[in-house]
């Protein structure tokens, strides 16, 4: 009997370890399969909350805060402080019998260029968190952007350039580069045709033929539209309310000619900022045009060192010399193609040119954004609201030079910071046998060059022209929604 007792107990006691160890393995697997459900849940839903951000922050009606509560999220004060406003929500479509908590955590301020969801979803014991960190950046960047559709033309000469086409011609004489950094070089909607005797652009860093595909670039340069990157009589209305001492025409930064301009900018170099601050507009108007005039008005800028348009002091190193925006505005008689033509230097925000290698993308720096010695100047400290113009904000990116519907034909030195934008066509040729005949002259843009209608970019002789992409430049540009309303374009990631 003690024997067959003893034989029981263990039978029973191998049977109870049997039965404990399938429970314990089903609610194992249990267990399990809610937390792997939870972390799809709560990955959805932060997947969702991104979606519902993206759409608030680029609306146009309302404030981010209304835009957000009309999708259902709510200010949480408990957990909102001075960095951050923390909006919640109850997710619960497109879930079956499932809900997700989420949040949208957004740095205090006009335009954040950051976010974090948190997404939690509870199924069964179990509860699984998402956590997305969100970067808004410029949604199309490149060191060139061309919106037109451009033609078939193979021919990297102005022609080309004028139909549309990105058309870059070089030589073995002195580099011409095109720097993207970890963005692209160009992007186009055209074709991007490149001298062959240029090896600097890599393939992989061109876009090209992109119009009537996914990847075609919204046209945000044409006026008017809910597209346009820049509206031009906003820029306006800051420079007729910014005063300005050097200008004997008007008294403020709207300049009525381009001899208006260039005597105030000759003035402006003899000061402690050596240059004309904030946005600068400068009227060209049906008196100065002809087929190819000059910006300095004058035959030769080398006979006129001196005079009232340019500095005696170092003419070469000052040329023309602004900190903020240059806004060259077109008149009537203008059409895309006609154009002026700058052999004087170009220093607009200029970067620091010491150790500037053009081959070695480590030594481009960057004098964006402007540093204002006079904050009077300094758009943000405009108000505008009364010329109905929404004002600048301090996060928000302005072009460094702008030109409306003619062109803006570079010749001779370039030391420029930000953003070169226009509706229209862009010619950049590095011609140091004009204007100041500076030896081994340098062309040097760091920012991005947005066009409308085509660019021809030339470097064929010993001399150095380098573009290179500066997402600081333009991570905050901003259209105008085609009613006055700002919307900065970008996108998260």
């Amino acid at each position: 009997m003690i024997f067959y007792m003893f034989f029981l107990v263990v039978v029973l006691m191998v049977i109870g370890g049997a039965m404990t160890y399938v429970s314990g393995t089903v609610f194992a697997q249990h267990r399990r399969g809610d937390w792997v459900a939870a972390q799809e849940y709560a990955q959805g839903g932060a997947v969702i909350a991104c979606d519902e951000m993206n759409s608030a922050f680029t609306g146009t009606s309302g404030t981010l805060a209304s835009r957000l509560g009309q999708k259902g999220y709510t200010l949480d004060n408990a957990l909102s402080n001075a960095q951050n406003n923390v909006y919640k929500r109850t997710i619960s479509a497109p879930f079956t019998g499932q809900t997700v908590q989420a949040q949208i955590w957004i740095p205090v301020g006009t335009a954040p260029k950051t976010a974090k969801i948190i997404a939690s979803a509870k199924k069964g014991k179990v509860t699984q968190t998402a956590t997305l960190n969100l970067k808004f950046s410029w949604g199309y960047p490149a060191a060139i952007i061309s919106t037109h559709p451009g033609t078939n033309t193979t021919a990297f000469d102005s022609a080309a350039g004028k139909a549309g086409n990105v058309a870059i011609d070089g030589a073995n004489l002195g580099p011409i580069i095109v720097d993207g950094g970890n963005a692209k070089a160009i992007l186009a909607n055209g074709r991007v045709n490149i001298d062959t005797a240029i090896a600097s652009i890599p393939a992989e860093s061109l876009s090209a033929s992109n119009y009537g595909t996914s990847n075609q670039i919204p046209d945000y340069t044409a006026q008017g539209t809910a597209n346009a990157l820049f509206d031009f009589n906003r820029f306006i209305a800051v420079a007729d309310s910014t005063t300005n001492s050097h200008n004997s025409d008007t008294g403020t930064n709207h300049f009525p000619s381009l001899a208006s301009f260039l005597k105030a900018n000759a003035k402006a170099a003899a000061t402690p900022a050596g240059a004309l601050e904030g946005i600068i507009v400068v009227d060209v108007n049906s008196t100065s045009k002809s087929s190819d005039v000059g910006i300095d008005v004058l035959a030769n800028p080398q006979n006129y060192v001196g005079t009232a348009y340019l500095p005696a002091t170092n003419p070469q190193a000052k040329g023309i010399s602004v900190k903020g925006t240059l806004f060259f505005n077109f008149g009537p008689a203008y059409g895309p193609l006609d154009k002026i033509f700058n052999r004087m230097p170009m220093n607009i925000n200029p970067a620091d040119m010491t150790g500037f290698n053009a081959t070695n993308p480590a030594t481009y720096k960057s004098g964006y954004p402007a540093v204002y010695s006079d904050p009077s100047k300094n758009p943000v400290n405009i108000n505008i609201k009364s010329k109905g113009f929404e004002n600048f904000a301090a996060d928000e990116d302005l072009p460094a030079v702008m030109y409306s519907i003619g062109t803006v034909d570079m010749h001779g030195p370039v030391n420029i910071s930000g953003v070169v934008y226009t509706p229209s066509y862009s010619e950049i040729e590095n011609r140091p046998n004009e204007g100041f005949k500076v030896a081994n002259q340098t062309q040097y843009i760091k920012g991005s060059v947005i066009v409308g209608m085509g660019i021809f970019y030339q470097n064929t002789q010993t001399s150095k022209s380098v573009i290179s992409y500066d997402q600081n430049a333009l991570d905050s540009l901003a259209t105008f929604g085609g009613a006055g309303k700002k919307v900065t374009v970008g996108f998260w990631q």
